[in-house]
């Protein structure tokens, strides 16, 4: 028997209070419960501090937009995990804050493959709205020259589902002696294209951080990048450096764990600058130059890791949330995904 065949047989008194297992209720779902009774309210365990009434009381993350920062990471295997696990466990937060009514933002392209698909057909159950036009959920940071080459016909199909934001070409990087036009596409070739694509994508990720709420790491690549850091580094630093909360997943490995050790005070190899130059001759080269333009008088500060890891060092787990230290460490190395949503869900509704 299934939960409406039940109410319909056993109408439940006014005021009732449902526990229901996770994942959360989709808004249909609620909308059917209401419509056999709008007295009736429903909860989920990973709901800690309000529940959801099925008369659509205000959700506890209406109007925050939640960062989500995640790559590929190379530590999966040997910590027992893989791609399946590290795309599931995107998935499952992603669904908790969409139900909890939280927009997603995510800096990269997402291409129509089976994630983004199972992403908006969340943001559709999760969407509800009174007047029937539903916002959008997905807020899609693209760098140029990545946008140039965005899917039209894909981004109409998901317009309402899919808020696709397009950073332009720093004006500089138009004049001499780049002299690069905004429609033509740049290959990242060459330390010259290189440093045109580090400061588009730093372009991107600033901008990304001023209008998040909050941000999720897990995972991340530490080598094999086209950023001035290892992206989920930089976009760590940028959340911390405009006040934002961030949230450490450090199971999965990679460059969201090494943010973690920084943060416990060490000084993790993939954050050094050593680390970095050894790995990539080519990157070696382009920071060189990317920090000659800047002694040149070029708008952006030279390429530190020193200033990366103090960043993180001088924040510490006890200040980067409202959780309490202990559960940023709790998050920081738990393997349980139902513990990672509770403290994320925890921390963001305080």
């Amino acid at each position: 028997m299934n939960l409406v065949q039940h109410f319909q047989e056993n109408q439940p008194k006014d005021n009732t209070l449902i526990i229901y297992p996770d994942p959360p209720l989709a808004d249909n779902e609620i909308n059917l419960l209401n419509s056999l009774n709008p007295k009736i309210k429903a909860l989920t365990p990973s709901f800690p501090v309000t529940s959801i009434a099925t008369n659509h009381p205000k959700k506890p993350l209406s109007g925050k937009v939640i960062g989500i920062s995640i790559s590929n990471s190379p530590d999966l295997e040997k910590l027992g995990f893989s791609n399946y696990h590290l795309k599931r466990a995107l998935l499952e937060i992603s669904r908790h804050l969409l139900a909890q009514g939280a927009s997603i933002a995510y800096g990269g392209d997402l291409r129509p493959d089976g994630f983004t698909q199972n992403l908006i057909e969340m943001v559709k159950a999760y969407n509800h709205q009174e007047n029937n036009q539903p916002e959008k959920k997905i807020f899609n940071f693209l760098a140029w020259p990545i946008h140039l080459q965005a899917d039209v016909n894909w981004q109409a199909e998901y317009k309402n589902e899919v808020s696709i934001e397009a950073i332009p070409l720093p004006e500089d990087i138009k004049q001499q002696p780049f002299d690069i036009e905004d429609e033509t596409f740049l290959k990242p070739e060459g330390k010259e294209n290189c440093y045109v694509w580090m400061r588009c994508l730093t372009a991107m990720r600033e901008e990304m951080a001023k209008k998040i709420d909050a941000r999720i790491i897990l995972g991340g690549q530490v080598t094999n990048y086209k950023g001035i850091f290892p992206g989920i580094a930089e976009e760590a630093a940028l959340t911390l450096i405009n006040d934002k909360p961030l949230f450490v997943l450090g199971a999965f490995g990679g460059c969201a764990k090494a943010v973690g050790q920084a943060l416990l005070g060490d000084t993790p190899m993939a954050l050094t600058w050593e680390g970095q130059a050894a790995q990539s001759p080519t990157y070696a080269e382009t920071v060189e130059f990317y920090n000659e333009r800047s002694l040149l008088g070029s708008p952006h500060l030279p390429i530190d890791y020193n200033a990366l890891i103090k960043i993180f060092n001088e924040a510490g787990f006890h200040g980067i949330n409202k959780l309490e230290e202990s559960e940023n460490r709790a998050l920081f190395e738990t393997e349980d995904l139902d513990e990672m949503i509770y403290l994320i869900s925890k921390g963001l509704q305080s």
